[in-house]
C-alpha cells in the first residue's frame, strides 16, 4: 500500500545506494552496477513508495538458479487487497491453515445476504398482492374496490422493486465471482 507522503515522489539517492550495497552483500556472485539498478529501478522505486528501507527491498529479491541474476521475488507481483481473504470461523490464533480452508471474501458474502433478504422481502409482498387480489374479488362496492385497487398497485409496485433489488445483487454477485480469487 502506497504511503501517502510517497505517493508520486522518487526515492532518494541514498536509498538506491544502499540497496545497491545490501544486494551485493545478499547476492555475492551478482555485481550490482547501474545497468542492474536500471532494471530493478520500477521494482525498488515501488518498494520504497510502500513504506520498505533499501534492506526491505533487498530481502524481496531472489536469484535465478545460477545466483548471477537477480530480480523481483514473483510474490511482490501479486497484490491482495485487505480483508479479501478471510480465515474460516473459529480457528484458535496461530493455527496454520491452507488454502482450501479460506471463506468467501467479505463482499460476496454480504451480497448473499442481501440476495435471500430481497427474495424473503419480495415473497412477502407477492402474498401480500395474493392476498389483495382475493379480497378484490370479493368486494362489491365500488369504493372498496377502487381502495382495494390501490393497495393492490401500492403492494405490487413493492414486489417489483425487491424484485429488482434481488436481480441488480444478483448482477454484482455475478461479477464478483467472476474476478480471479486472491
Amino acid at each position: 500500500m502506497v504511503w501517502l507522503s510517497r505517493k508520486d515522489k522518487e526515492p532518494p539517492t541514498q536509498f538506491f545506494a544502499e540497496a545497491a550495497v545490501y544486494i551485493a552483500e545478499v547476492f555475492p556472485d551478482v555485481i550490482a552496477h547501474r545497468a542492474l539498478m536500471e532494471k530493478l529501478q520500477i521494482f525498488l522505486v515501488q518498494e520504497w513508495r510502500n513504506g520498505q528501507t533499501a534492506r526491505g527491498a533487498a530481502k524481496s529479491l531472489c536469484a535465478c538458479m545460477t545466483g548471477k541474476t537477480v530480480q523481483p521475488s514473483p510474490a511482490l507481483q501479486i497484490i491482495i487487497p485487505k480483508r479479501a481473504v478471510r480465515a474460516p470461523k473459529g480457528e484458535v490464533r496461530g493455527q496454520v491453515l491452507g488454502e482450501e480452508e479460506r471463506r468467501e471474501p467479505g463482499r460476496v458474502a454480504m451480497l448473499r445476504a442481501g440476495i435471500a433478504l430481497a427474495q424473503r422481502r419480495a415473497e412477502h409482498e407477492e402474498g401480500k398482492v395474493a392476498r389483495t387480489e382475493a379480497k378484490l374479488n370479493k368486494a362489491r362496492a365500488e369504493a372498496t374496490q377502487q381502495r382495494i385497487r390501490a393497495k393492490l398497485t401500492r403492494d405490487l409496485a413493492e414486489a417489483r422493486k425487491y424484485r429488482a433489488e434481488e436481480s441488480q445483487l444478483q448482477a454484482e454477485l455475478g461479477k464478483e465471482q467472476a474476478r480471479p480469487r486472491p
